[in-house]
């Protein structure tokens, strides 16, 4: 696309039933406070409202958003790449990132990461950890919580790297990282954050240009899109992952 606009960062924001979940006056306050910003909506095969929502959302900031509509659901992993391809190709940005579309981490948040980014000339992804510490405030369901410690020490292993949170869904990188992470599709439909810091191991020989910073702020937004079911094949991704 020729004459793109420059923004300071695009973030992307898939979305699988999201309808319950949209924090719509989130959205509308950050877009209105932050022209410079860019927000590409992948609407992954929903089967409620999500489309229609997002699609007004896009009708009211024509200029700061987009959405990539998916007939079929593909799966987190790839629908993030699908609109990360999308920032790619049309969207002159140094930075990008993706959000989970509840906003569990809030936008001020995702800035401070970039912020960090921006500081850094030696790191070239920064994503959030949601590890409880004294000062932030961090609102996760113990039973969540608990299953992801024994889905984190499992990755740590595969990984050879001491990672707290690989799952957080705030990641910020530069745009060469998402270039170059990014070009493949994913393995995984849900474990795809692994991979993709996998992909940047093998490609450096270890992962020391990325950081891992805790949030100050997490709010655990309610049901998630994962079904009970995927626990029964999480170790089979994770052997995926691990072996290629």
């Amino acid at each position: 696309m020729e004459n793109k606009i420059t923004y300071e960062l695009a973030i992307v924001v898939p979305c699988f039933n999201e309808e319950k979940k949209l924090c719509i006056d989130d959205y509308n306050s950050f877009l209105k406070d932050h022209p410079h910003c860019f927000i590409c909506f992948v609407n992954d095969g929903s089967t409620d409202n999500t489309h229609s929502i997002i699609s007004e959302l896009h009708q009211q900031f024509s200029k700061n958003t987009t959405v990539v509509h998916l007939e079929k659901n593909i799966g987190k992993g790839n629908a993030v790449r699908q609109g990360i391809h999308y920032v790619l190709e049309n969207i002159n940005t140094n930075h990008i990132a993706y959000l989970d579309a509840d906003l569990a981490t809030p936008f001020h948040e995702l800035q401070r990461l970039q912020n960090i980014l921006k500081s850094r000339n030696d790191v070239e992804l920064v994503f959030g950890s949601r590890i409880l510490t004294l000062g932030n405030t961090i609102h996760r369901k113990r039973y969540r919580h608990l299953i992801g410690r024994v889905i984190a020490t499992c990755i740590s292993w595969i990984l050879n790297a001491k990672i707290y949170d690989t799952q957080c869904g705030a990641k910020v990188m530069t745009k060469e990282c998402a270039t170059r992470v990014f070009e493949k599709p994913f393995l995984s439909k849900w474990l795809f954050d692994v991979e993709l810091l996998k992909r940047l191991q093998h490609h450096h020989g270890d992962l020391t240009k990325t950081l891992e910073e805790p949030l100050k702020y997490w709010e655990d937004k309610g049901k998630s899109s994962v079904s009970w079911s995927y626990g029964l094949f999480v170790w089979w991704d994770l052997f995926r992952i691990k072996i290629n």
